[in-house]
Protein backbone atom coordinates (compact mmCIF):
# COMPACT_ATOMS: atom_id res chain seq x y z
CA UNK A 1 0.00 0.00 0.00
CA UNK A 2 2.83 2.36 0.91
CA UNK A 3 4.46 1.71 -2.45
CA UNK A 4 1.23 2.67 -4.26
CA UNK A 5 1.15 6.01 -2.43
CA UNK A 6 4.77 6.72 -3.42
CA UNK A 7 4.00 6.02 -7.11
CA UNK A 8 0.94 8.29 -7.03
CA UNK A 9 3.04 11.02 -5.39
CA UNK A 10 5.64 10.76 -8.17
CA UNK A 11 2.95 10.99 -10.86
CA UNK A 12 1.54 14.12 -9.23
CA UNK A 13 5.04 15.61 -9.01
CA UNK A 14 5.70 14.94 -12.70
CA UNK A 15 2.36 16.49 -13.67
CA UNK A 16 3.16 19.57 -11.60
CA UNK A 17 6.55 19.86 -13.31
CA UNK A 18 4.99 19.55 -16.78
CA UNK A 19 2.38 22.13 -15.88
CA UNK A 20 5.07 24.50 -14.65
CA UNK A 21 7.12 24.04 -17.84
CA UNK A 22 4.09 24.69 -20.03
CA UNK A 23 3.37 27.86 -18.09
CA UNK A 24 6.97 29.06 -18.52
CA UNK A 25 6.83 28.31 -22.26
CA UNK A 26 3.64 30.35 -22.60
CA UNK A 27 5.26 33.25 -20.75
CA UNK A 28 8.30 33.13 -23.02
CA UNK A 29 6.14 33.03 -26.14
CA UNK A 30 4.16 36.02 -24.86
CA UNK A 31 7.41 37.96 -24.39
CA UNK A 32 8.50 37.19 -27.95
CA UNK A 33 5.14 38.28 -29.36
CA UNK A 34 5.26 41.48 -27.27
CA UNK A 35 8.65 42.24 -28.86
CA UNK A 36 7.06 42.17 -32.30
CA UNK A 37 8.22 38.76 -33.57
CA UNK A 38 5.54 36.11 -33.81
CA UNK A 39 7.45 33.93 -36.30
CA UNK A 40 8.81 31.35 -33.87
CA UNK A 41 9.30 27.65 -34.18
CA UNK A 42 7.13 25.34 -32.09
CA UNK A 43 8.95 23.99 -29.05
CA UNK A 44 8.81 20.43 -27.88
CA UNK A 45 7.79 20.22 -24.25
CA UNK A 46 10.81 20.57 -22.05
CA UNK A 47 13.18 21.33 -25.00
CA UNK A 48 15.78 24.02 -24.39
CA UNK A 49 17.15 25.93 -27.41
CA UNK A 50 20.06 28.31 -27.07
CA UNK A 51 20.12 29.21 -30.78
CA UNK A 52 17.96 31.98 -32.22
CA UNK A 53 15.12 30.19 -34.10
CA UNK A 54 15.59 32.43 -37.15
CA UNK A 55 19.28 31.55 -37.29
CA UNK A 56 18.32 27.89 -37.06
CA UNK A 57 16.02 28.20 -40.07
CA UNK A 58 18.67 30.04 -42.07
CA UNK A 59 21.01 27.06 -41.90
CA UNK A 60 18.36 24.54 -42.92
CA UNK A 61 18.54 25.37 -46.64
CA UNK A 62 22.06 26.52 -47.58
CA UNK A 63 21.50 25.40 -51.16
CA UNK A 64 18.66 27.90 -51.56
CA UNK A 65 20.89 30.70 -50.33
CA UNK A 66 23.64 29.64 -52.74
CA UNK A 67 21.21 29.47 -55.64
CA UNK A 68 20.01 32.97 -54.83
CA UNK A 69 23.59 34.28 -54.82
CA UNK A 70 24.28 32.67 -58.20
CA UNK A 71 21.09 34.12 -59.69
CA UNK A 72 21.90 37.56 -58.32
CA UNK A 73 25.42 37.47 -59.81
CA UNK A 74 24.13 36.30 -63.19
CA UNK A 75 21.55 39.08 -63.24
CA UNK A 76 24.17 41.66 -62.26
CA UNK A 77 26.44 40.60 -65.13
CA UNK A 78 23.52 40.56 -67.58
CA UNK A 79 22.60 44.15 -66.68
CA UNK A 80 26.18 45.24 -67.38
CA UNK A 81 26.15 43.45 -70.73
CA UNK A 82 22.98 45.30 -71.76
CA UNK A 83 24.51 48.65 -70.81
CA UNK A 84 27.98 48.19 -72.32
CA UNK A 85 29.23 44.93 -73.78
CA UNK A 86 32.88 45.99 -73.52
CA UNK A 87 32.55 46.70 -69.79
CA UNK A 88 30.89 43.30 -69.41
CA UNK A 89 33.68 41.50 -71.28
CA UNK A 90 36.37 43.19 -69.21
CA UNK A 91 34.71 42.24 -65.92
CA UNK A 92 33.99 38.71 -67.14
CA UNK A 93 37.68 38.11 -67.89
CA UNK A 94 38.91 39.94 -64.81
CA UNK A 95 37.15 37.10 -62.96
CA UNK A 96 37.83 34.29 -65.43
CA UNK A 97 39.73 32.23 -62.84
CA UNK A 98 37.82 33.28 -59.72
CA UNK A 99 34.17 33.20 -60.78
CA UNK A 100 32.49 29.80 -60.48
CA UNK A 101 31.97 27.96 -63.75
CA UNK A 102 28.23 27.60 -63.05
CA UNK A 103 27.92 31.39 -62.82
CA UNK A 104 29.98 31.90 -65.99
CA UNK A 105 27.91 29.36 -67.92
CA UNK A 106 24.56 30.84 -66.85
CA UNK A 107 25.84 34.35 -67.53
CA UNK A 108 26.80 33.48 -71.10
CA UNK A 109 23.45 31.75 -71.60
CA UNK A 110 21.75 34.93 -70.43
CA UNK A 111 23.71 37.36 -72.63
CA UNK A 112 24.42 35.18 -75.68
CA UNK A 113 21.73 36.89 -77.75
CA UNK A 114 23.44 40.25 -77.15
CA UNK A 115 26.79 39.09 -78.56
CA UNK A 116 27.81 39.36 -82.19
CA UNK A 117 30.13 36.85 -83.82
CA UNK A 118 33.26 38.93 -83.17
CA UNK A 119 32.46 39.20 -79.46
CA UNK A 120 31.87 35.45 -79.24
CA UNK A 121 35.23 34.88 -80.93
CA UNK A 122 36.82 37.23 -78.39
CA UNK A 123 35.40 35.23 -75.49
CA UNK A 124 36.72 31.95 -76.87
CA UNK A 125 40.08 33.49 -77.82
CA UNK A 126 40.63 35.02 -74.37
CA UNK A 127 39.50 31.84 -72.63
CA UNK A 128 42.32 29.94 -74.36
CA UNK A 129 44.85 32.60 -73.39
CA UNK A 130 43.79 33.38 -69.83
CA UNK A 131 41.76 30.54 -68.28
CA UNK A 132 43.79 28.21 -66.07
CA UNK A 133 41.26 25.42 -66.64
CA UNK A 134 40.97 24.78 -70.37
CA UNK A 135 37.78 22.74 -69.93
CA UNK A 136 35.99 26.08 -69.52
CA UNK A 137 36.54 26.58 -73.24
CA UNK A 138 34.42 23.54 -74.03
CA UNK A 139 31.56 24.80 -71.84
CA UNK A 140 31.66 28.33 -73.27
CA UNK A 141 31.87 27.05 -76.85
CA UNK A 142 28.77 24.89 -76.37
CA UNK A 143 26.83 27.84 -74.94
CA UNK A 144 27.90 30.33 -77.63
CA UNK A 145 27.75 27.93 -80.58
CA UNK A 146 25.30 25.11 -79.82
CA UNK A 147 25.10 24.34 -83.56
CA UNK A 148 28.86 24.69 -84.11
CA UNK A 149 30.98 27.77 -84.80
CA UNK A 150 29.99 30.11 -87.58
CA UNK A 151 33.14 29.84 -89.68
CA UNK A 152 33.93 32.95 -91.67
CA UNK A 153 36.90 31.64 -93.65
CA UNK A 154 39.45 33.05 -91.22
CA UNK A 155 42.30 31.09 -89.69
CA UNK A 156 41.05 32.11 -86.24
CA UNK A 157 37.62 30.55 -86.76
CA UNK A 158 39.27 27.35 -88.00
CA UNK A 159 41.55 27.30 -84.95
CA UNK A 160 38.68 27.89 -82.50
CA UNK A 161 36.76 25.01 -84.08
CA UNK A 162 39.79 22.70 -84.03
CA UNK A 163 40.55 23.52 -80.40
CA UNK A 164 37.00 22.62 -79.41
CA UNK A 165 37.27 19.34 -81.31
CA UNK A 166 40.58 18.64 -79.56
CA UNK A 167 39.32 19.39 -76.05
CA UNK A 168 36.14 17.38 -76.59
CA UNK A 169 38.14 14.40 -77.89
CA UNK A 170 37.00 14.55 -81.52
CA UNK A 171 40.46 15.53 -82.81
CA UNK A 172 43.87 14.22 -81.83
CA UNK A 173 46.74 16.31 -80.48
CA UNK A 174 48.82 15.20 -83.45
CA UNK A 175 46.28 16.69 -85.87
CA UNK A 176 46.25 20.02 -84.02
CA UNK A 177 50.06 20.18 -84.15
CA UNK A 178 49.97 19.54 -87.90
CA UNK A 179 47.52 22.40 -88.37
CA UNK A 180 49.84 24.83 -86.55
CA UNK A 181 52.85 23.79 -88.65
CA UNK A 182 50.86 23.94 -91.92
CA UNK A 183 49.75 27.45 -91.04
CA UNK A 184 53.36 28.53 -90.55
CA UNK A 185 54.36 26.94 -93.86
CA UNK A 186 51.56 28.68 -95.76
CA UNK A 187 52.32 32.08 -94.29
CA UNK A 188 56.13 31.97 -94.37
CA UNK A 189 56.45 34.54 -97.17
CA UNK A 190 53.37 36.55 -96.22
CA UNK A 191 53.80 40.36 -95.93
CA UNK A 192 53.18 41.54 -92.37
CA UNK A 193 52.84 45.32 -92.65
CA UNK A 194 50.82 47.76 -94.70
CA UNK A 195 51.90 51.40 -94.77
CA UNK A 196 50.44 52.10 -91.33
CA UNK A 197 49.44 48.87 -89.62
CA UNK A 198 49.63 45.06 -89.56
CA UNK A 199 48.11 43.30 -92.56
CA UNK A 200 44.83 41.61 -91.62
CA UNK A 201 45.74 38.19 -93.06
CA UNK A 202 49.07 38.20 -91.16
CA UNK A 203 47.31 39.13 -87.93
CA UNK A 204 44.71 36.41 -88.52
CA UNK A 205 47.35 33.74 -89.14
CA UNK A 206 49.60 34.67 -86.20
CA UNK A 207 46.59 34.81 -83.84
CA UNK A 208 45.63 31.26 -84.84
CA UNK A 209 49.22 30.06 -84.27
CA UNK A 210 49.19 31.73 -80.87
CA UNK A 211 46.00 29.85 -79.94
CA UNK A 212 47.41 26.51 -81.08
CA UNK A 213 50.60 27.17 -79.13
CA UNK A 214 48.73 27.98 -75.94
CA UNK A 215 46.69 24.79 -76.12
CA UNK A 216 49.70 22.60 -76.96
CA UNK A 217 52.00 24.09 -74.24
CA UNK A 218 55.42 25.76 -74.29
CA UNK A 219 57.38 22.51 -74.29
CA UNK A 220 56.03 21.55 -77.72
CA UNK A 221 56.00 25.15 -78.93
CA UNK A 222 59.69 25.70 -78.25
CA UNK A 223 61.22 22.27 -78.80
CA UNK A 224 59.25 21.35 -81.91
CA UNK A 225 57.46 24.32 -83.45
CA UNK A 226 60.20 26.92 -82.89
CA UNK A 227 63.37 24.86 -83.09
CA UNK A 228 62.37 22.38 -85.79
CA UNK A 229 60.15 24.56 -87.99
CA UNK A 230 60.30 28.28 -87.24
CA UNK A 231 64.09 28.65 -87.02
CA UNK A 232 64.50 27.15 -90.48
CA UNK A 233 62.09 29.78 -91.84
CA UNK A 234 64.19 32.51 -90.20
CA UNK A 235 67.12 31.51 -92.41
CA UNK A 236 65.39 33.60 -95.08
CA UNK A 237 66.35 37.12 -93.99
CA UNK A 238 63.75 38.67 -96.31
CA UNK A 239 60.84 36.84 -94.66
CA UNK A 240 58.96 39.01 -92.18
CA UNK A 241 56.21 36.62 -91.09
CA UNK A 242 58.48 34.15 -89.23
CA UNK A 243 59.95 37.04 -87.19
CA UNK A 244 56.43 38.24 -86.43
CA UNK A 245 55.39 34.75 -85.27
CA UNK A 246 58.44 34.45 -83.00
CA UNK A 247 57.70 37.88 -81.52
CA UNK A 248 54.09 37.01 -80.71
CA UNK A 249 55.01 33.65 -79.19
CA UNK A 250 57.61 35.31 -76.99
CA UNK A 251 55.13 37.96 -75.84
CA UNK A 252 52.53 35.34 -74.94
CA UNK A 253 54.75 32.91 -73.09
CA UNK A 254 56.82 35.57 -71.35
CA UNK A 255 53.54 36.74 -69.79
CA UNK A 256 52.52 33.34 -68.49
CA UNK A 257 55.83 31.57 -67.72
CA UNK A 258 58.61 32.23 -65.27
CA UNK A 259 61.81 33.28 -67.05
CA UNK A 260 63.51 30.26 -68.58
CA UNK A 261 66.60 29.70 -70.71
CA UNK A 262 64.41 28.87 -73.70
CA UNK A 263 62.65 32.24 -73.40
CA UNK A 264 66.00 34.01 -73.05
CA UNK A 265 67.20 32.33 -76.23
CA UNK A 266 64.09 33.44 -78.13
CA UNK A 267 64.65 37.02 -76.96
CA UNK A 268 68.30 36.83 -78.06
CA UNK A 269 67.10 35.68 -81.49
CA UNK A 270 64.74 38.66 -81.72
CA UNK A 271 67.64 40.94 -80.75
CA UNK A 272 69.77 39.43 -83.50
CA UNK A 273 67.04 39.97 -86.10
CA UNK A 274 66.65 43.62 -85.08
CA UNK A 275 70.38 44.25 -84.79
CA UNK A 276 70.52 44.83 -81.03
CA UNK A 277 73.90 43.72 -79.71
CA UNK A 278 75.41 43.37 -76.25
CA UNK A 279 75.08 46.39 -74.02
CA UNK A 280 72.09 47.43 -76.16
CA UNK A 281 74.43 48.61 -78.90
CA UNK A 282 72.73 48.84 -82.29
CA UNK A 283 74.52 46.88 -84.99
CA UNK A 284 73.91 46.08 -88.64
CA UNK A 285 71.33 43.40 -89.38
CA UNK A 286 71.14 41.06 -92.36
CA UNK A 287 67.34 41.11 -92.12
CA UNK A 288 65.03 43.45 -94.02
CA UNK A 289 63.68 46.55 -92.32
CA UNK A 290 60.22 44.93 -92.11
CA UNK A 291 61.62 41.85 -90.34
CA UNK A 292 63.55 44.08 -87.95
CA UNK A 293 60.38 46.04 -87.20
CA UNK A 294 58.46 42.81 -86.54
CA UNK A 295 61.06 42.05 -83.90
CA UNK A 296 61.80 45.44 -82.36
CA UNK A 297 58.15 46.44 -81.96
CA UNK A 298 57.92 43.57 -79.48
CA UNK A 299 61.40 43.94 -77.98
CA UNK A 300 60.63 47.54 -76.96
CA UNK A 301 58.13 46.23 -74.38
CA UNK A 302 61.00 44.55 -72.57
CA UNK A 303 63.96 46.73 -73.58
CA UNK A 304 62.58 50.21 -74.24
CA UNK A 305 66.02 51.83 -74.10
CA UNK A 306 67.42 49.55 -76.80
CA UNK A 307 64.32 50.07 -78.95
CA UNK A 308 64.68 53.87 -78.82
CA UNK A 309 68.36 53.56 -79.80
CA UNK A 310 67.35 51.30 -82.71
CA UNK A 311 64.74 53.77 -83.94
CA UNK A 312 67.15 56.72 -83.87
CA UNK A 313 70.02 54.86 -85.56
CA UNK A 314 67.89 53.30 -88.30
CA UNK A 315 66.18 56.64 -88.99
CA UNK A 316 69.59 58.20 -89.67
CA UNK A 317 70.71 55.34 -91.93
CA UNK A 318 67.64 54.61 -94.05
CA UNK A 319 65.98 56.28 -97.02
CA UNK A 320 63.19 58.89 -96.57
CA UNK A 321 60.52 56.33 -97.48
CA UNK A 322 61.91 53.82 -94.97
CA UNK A 323 62.03 56.53 -92.30
CA UNK A 324 58.37 57.30 -92.99
CA UNK A 325 57.60 53.59 -92.59
CA UNK A 326 59.41 53.44 -89.24
CA UNK A 327 57.66 56.58 -87.98
CA UNK A 328 54.26 55.28 -89.07
CA UNK A 329 54.61 51.76 -87.66
CA UNK A 330 56.26 52.92 -84.45
CA UNK A 331 52.80 53.91 -83.21
CA UNK A 332 51.69 50.28 -83.24
CA UNK A 333 51.35 48.32 -80.02
CA UNK A 334 51.89 44.58 -80.49
CA UNK A 335 50.61 42.44 -77.62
Amino acid sequence: MAQKHRILARIKSYKDTISLLKKRIRLLNDKIIDNGDSSVDSFEEGEIRETDPKEKRKSKHPSKTKAHEVSAKVEEMAVKAKKDINVFLKEFFDQINSMELSVQKRTLEKVSSLLDNTEKYTILHDTVLFARVLEKYQVFYQVLYPEGIEKDGSEVSAALSSIYAFISGAKSEKDVKKEAVRLLDRGASMPVFTATTIASNAFDAVTAIRLYSKVLDWDWTYNVFVREHLFSKLMDTAATFPAYVLSILYTEWNRSLAMHKSLEYVLQTLDRIAGIGSGENITDSSYTLEAQLASVLVVRQFRPGAAVKWQKKRALECSPSEKDQIDSLWKLVIV
